[in-house]
């Protein structure tokens, strides 16, 4: 098992040394949608009824037009294809609208908040009918928001409040919470890395530093569904000089603090329990873990802000999760938690 792994290891630093050995880094799209965190206000133009209709296939295109005011208040018209995407959430009996994939034609986005983008994914509100789904959006939104604040090796993402006007007639005018997600390439981009396509891999190859932190983040947020081996909600990313690649988490609607109250038979075991904690990740340097609690507890006062002061979650909301992490720094501040936790 040793060798294995050790081969493993090898062959994924030889892989990553193909990848990026001469190549130049690839400037992926030239817009500032992620450099403001002000909510933008689109307006969504489509076929709602065929897109509610379609199944479950990620391949059906939905044609629409995406619309905004500019910084110069002018209306910006984008035409755009629409896809359904994801696992869970596109199943009509878990969300009955789904995660999409926005894509654009180059040409058009030109001067756009999109210039340069062939495609981004948005997460939605899930539920039509119910507006407590968009206090999830945003619960989820605040999470991404939370791990930029530790490390800039993350996803970034722009909160939207979006009209969906439906050209077929047969639905209102429907305005909804979402945000968009920045592409790995540009992730990778921004890293000065190459996104590292595997399909397993063992923790022992990704850079470790990184992985502690994304291992106690998951535990702050009361998330276990992510896995390095798997490679489960994470992303690789290739980072010269150390040839270890770094693991970048993301999907947080499975955390326990949102506890999104999804109906699908496979959660029933959940319904009535409260989350717990779980540090899932195993023999990792004791220093390493160290460094990551320190970083964090580092960034406390920052990440106690950044739900105190969004003017879109609800107070109700502010105070479970702020009483929620509370009680995460303070296990932060007990050393003797801190080994029971995280070292044995």
């Amino acid at each position: 098992m040793i060798l294995y792994k050790y081969l493993s290891f090898l062959f994924a630093l030889v892989q990553f040394s193909l990848v990026t050995s001469g190549q130049s880094v690839k400037q992926f799209y030239k817009g500032d949608l992620f450099e403001n965190d002000s909510v933008l206000e689109l307006t969504i133009k489509m076929n709602c009824d065929s897109l509610y209709n379609g199944g479950f296939s990620e391949s059906i295109e939905y044609k629409g037009v995406m619309s905004y005011r500019n910084d110069s208040d002018h209306v910006l018209m984008l035409p755009i294809k629409i896809t359904k995407r994801g696992h869970f959430r596109k199943m009509y009996n878990v969300c009955n609208f789904p995660p999409l994939r926005i894509e654009f034609s180059k040409k058009t986005t030109k001067n756009s908040l999109f210039e340069g983008m062939e495609k981004i994914k948005m997460v939605t509100h899930c539920i039509n009918g119910d507006s407590s789904f968009d206090q999830y959006v945003i619960e989820e939104y605040l999470i991404y928001k939370a791990y930029n604040i530790i490390t800039d090796y993350s996803f970034k993402v722009r909160l939207a409040k979006i009209n969906y006007v439906d050209i077929s007639g047969k639905n209102p005018v429907m305005t909804r919470y979402a945000f968009f997600i920045e592409n790995t390439g540009s992730l990778a981009n921004r890293m000065k890395g190459t996104k590292l396509n595997y399909h397993y891999v063992y923790p022992e190859v990704v850079e470790q530093y990184h992985y502690c932190l994304a291992g106690i983040f998951q535990y702050m947020i009361y998330n276990t569904d992510w896995s390095i081996n798997l490679l489960h909600n994470v992303e690789l990313i290739g980072v010269y000089p150390s040839l270890r690649p770094v693991a970048v988490p993301f999907d947080f609607d499975m955390a326990g603090l949102i506890n999104i109250p999804y109906n699908s038979p496979i959660l029933a075991y959940k319904q009535g329990k409260d989350p717990e904690r779980q540090f899932t990740i195993k023999k990792v340097n004791r220093k390493l873990i160290v460094a990551a609690v320190n970083r964090i507890k580092f960034k406390k006062g920052e990440i106690l802000s950044l739900y105190k002061k969004n003017p879109y979650l609800s107070e109700s909301n502010k105070v479970k999760t702020l009483g929620s992490l509370s009680s995460f720094f303070r296990i932060l501040d007990d050393h003797k938690l801190v080994r029971t936790e995280f070292f044995k």
